[in-house]
């Protein structure tokens, strides 16, 4: 792999995604630069995934339980979007 000026890469991926790029999203990006575009549009589009638990992620959630996601309580029925019942803790 070539040099590359992390601190100028940094700032390129935050003009593209946003000022949320950590120091492991540059070293990422500059691994698997086209994994890590998909991985970001993938946060974009369905948010904080990575703090569902395993079974939630691949399953979906269960009809009638409650289910905690950043600090904010949805409840799961059929056939509804999931209906928040709690506020994100900032």
């Amino acid at each position: 792999m070539p040099p590359k000026d992390l601190v100028a890469y940094k700032k390129e991926l935050q003009a593209k995604h946003g000022d949320l790029i950590t120091d492991e999203d540059v070293i990422s990006s500059c691994l698997y630069p086209n994994v890590f575009d998909d991985f970001v549009h993938f946060r974009v589009q369905y948010g904080p995934v990575w703090e569902l638990d395993t079974r939630t992620f691949f399953a979906g959630p269960i009809i009638g339980r409650e289910m905690h996601v950043s600090d904010i309580l949805y409840y799961a029925v059929r056939g509804r979007p999931l209906m928040t019942w709690g506020q994100r803790k900032y």
